[in-house]
């Protein structure tokens, strides 16, 4: 037997023995209880049945309500509705047992008549009543809350009626109040009346999570496609992060056009008590995007001006904004503007559709990728065991040690959202070392760095001498290219 049900028995044993043995002496023992003992003290005969009755009629009483609270509170309804009960339903119901356990002592014990009491108590009633008028509206408010149950403890709730919304945990429902654990670990103490009188959205109910949003307002010259593309790649790396894989993906609404541009809205699914986290990581994320791929928030109109100078009236991105993403490529780091724009014009932009494979672990290509719009994700095997995916965002490069160093493709790269990506092919390095041979150095380093950087995050063993790594590269980038390398 457990331990719960042996702590059940101890609290109704004894007013059950009690009640039993105070009932048999009352009921059965005839007078012998008022005679032993006692045959000279007429009067005490009297004050030993009052006892003995008074004693019978509250271990009843006693035993009545811990019945009622741990059998059928505790045991039965709280397992048939998987939740605890209230404690106001359990002080309500020990109020009406002891009650009706004063009036019985007072009609059987006492033989007194009760319809004088419940007269004056009608009366004193409405005096209480008007007295206590807002007190009494919460109690009866709070038994209509554990009737009804539109709320439970451990519910996730918003309260919106008041002057400031409430959001949090439900952890106790008390005779006057509710209390609240709210988004800040503070506990909010409501009177029932007010919680009764406002607007209750249960998160909990039928589901565990809640649907918020971010807001975000663009320049109306940038085309919505790209917006929503490049949005929506910053909501599901934002949601990796702080959302469950099993809640619905995030998705992304067009809402309304403002003065300064178009709003647009990110809703994902959270957690309640991961919302407050999932404003902040996915506006970052936004903002890396948007950074990327060279777009900004829109400012008030007096103030703005277009960065670097460009204009984006394009569904897709032209040369000059595919500049400035290879500019923030780590790839490319240390080219000059010049180089850039020669990859730039020489470059094939493709669009992806959503869950489509780019290319594929073991094959060998000519041709490396920035991404500039999107998002995808990169599976890496070690033996037959897929490790976990790593996520590539705007800015990401893959495939330069394939179209590079003649490897085969470490990963296999496909679209989580659809995408555009730039795709940089033998024939874009051969002319790029043609007009610049210290570009074989360049990109053997920031290689290096990049493979190094795979490596150690996938824990695998990293090679101290970085300067070999470059060595090695150089000679590999320079014989494959030899025709088009100046000397």
């Amino acid at each position: 037997m457990s331990d719960s049900a042996h702590l059940i028995l101890r609290k109704l044993v004894v007013p059950l023995l009690v009640a039993t043995t105070t009932g048999f002496v009352f009921f059965f023992a005839g007078d012998a209880y008022q005679t032993f003992g006692l045959a000279a003290l007429d009067s005490s005969r009297q004050i030993i049945s009052h006892i003995l009755g008074m004693t019978l009629f509250l271990s009843v009483g006693v035993l009545l309500d811990r019945f009622v609270r741990h059998i059928i509170f505790d045991g039965f309804i709280a397992s048939t509705l998987g939740s605890p009960m209230p404690g106001l339903l359990k002080q309500f119901s020990s109020m009406v047992i002891y009650l009706v356990t004063g009036g019985a002592i007072l009609a059987v014990v006492f033989k007194q008549d009760l319809t004088v009491l419940w007269a004056a108590s009608g009366v004193a009633g409405i005096v209480l009543g008007l007295a206590l008028q807002a007190l009494l509206q919460d109690i009866f408010s709070g038994l209509a809350l554990n009737i009804d149950r539109p709320i439970k403890i451990g519910d996730s709730i918003l309260l919106d009626g008041g002057s400031t919304p409430i959001e949090g945990e439900v952890l106790e429902i008390s005779w006057r109040t509710t209390h609240i654990l709210d988004t800040f670990h503070n506990v909010i103490v409501l009177p029932n009346n007010k919680l009764a009188s406002v607007t209750i959205t249960n998160y909990s109910k039928q589901k565990s999570y809640v649907n918020d949003f971010q807001a975000v307002t663009i320049d109306a010259s940038i085309p919505h496609e790209r917006v929503m593309r490049i949005l929506l790649a910053a909501g599901i790396e934002a949601c990796s992060t702080f959302s469950s894989e099993s809640y619905p993906p995030p998705y992304v609404l067009v809402w309304t056009i403002t003065p300064h541009g178009i709003e647009y809205r990110i809703h994902y699914f959270c957690d309640l008590w991961q919302k407050e986290l999932g404003h902040t990581l996915t506006l970052q994320c936004v903002l890396k995007h948007l950074r990327q791929t060279g777009i900004r928030p829109a400012m008030n109109k007096l103030e703005h001006t277009p960065l670097n100078g460009y204009t984006w009236r394009s569904a897709f991105p032209s040369a000059p904004e595919i500049i400035y993403v290879l500019a923030a490529c780590p790839m490319f780091d240390g080219l000059d503007s010049e180089y850039l724009t020669l990859i730039a014009s020489k470059s094939n932009i493709q669009t992806i559709q959503a869950d489509q494979e780019i290319v594929h672990a073991g094959e060998t290509g000519l041709s490396a990728f920035v991404l500039i719009e999107g998002l995808l994700t990169a599976i890496r095997k070690r033996g037959r065991i897929a490790q976990p995916m790593d996520m590539l965002s705007p800015g990401d490069c893959f495939g330069c040690e394939v179209a590079l160093l003649g490897d085969a493709h470490p990963a296999t790269i496909r679209s989580r959202t659809s995408a555009t990506v730039c795709e940089i092919d033998t024939l874009v390095f051969q002319a790029l070392f043609s007009a610049c041979p210290k570009a074989v150095t360049v990109l053997s380093y920031n290689l290096a760095k990049s493979v190094s950087a795979t490596a150690e995050a996938a824990g695998g063993a990293v090679c101290s001498d970085v300067e070999c790594i470059v060595s090695d590269f150089e000679r590999t980038i320079s014989r494959n290219f030899a025709s088009n390398i100046r000397k």
